[in-house]
């Protein structure tokens, strides 16, 4: 039979380990939020990377385009060697 006392002296036995779990559970929740903003970091920055593409790489590429469509059109329009068009 589960007498009074022992149910007491139970229930204090708990409360020896009650700063324990309570660090647990502090630990627990300050690793949940550091793994939310590296999430949240991973996703900025890939955010980051594709405006920074957009607005670097591709105009770039647009300009040599341009830049090498302009001179075949004028070296082919002048009838020079084919050999020397830029590649």
């Amino acid at each position: 039979m589960y007498g009074f006392f022992q149910c007491v002296d139970g229930f204090l036995f708990m409360f020896k380990f009650l700063p324990v779990v309570v660090v647990v559970v502090v630990v627990v929740v300050v690793v949940v939020v550091v793994v939310v903003v590296q999430f949240i970091m991973y996703g900025f920055f890939q955010c980051i990377d594709g405006f920074l593409f957009m607005f670097t790489f591709l105009p770039l590429r647009f300009i040599k385009a341009i830049f090498k469509f302009s001179v075949r059109g004028l070296l082919t329009s002048w009838s020079v060697d084919q050999s020397l068009l830029l590649t």
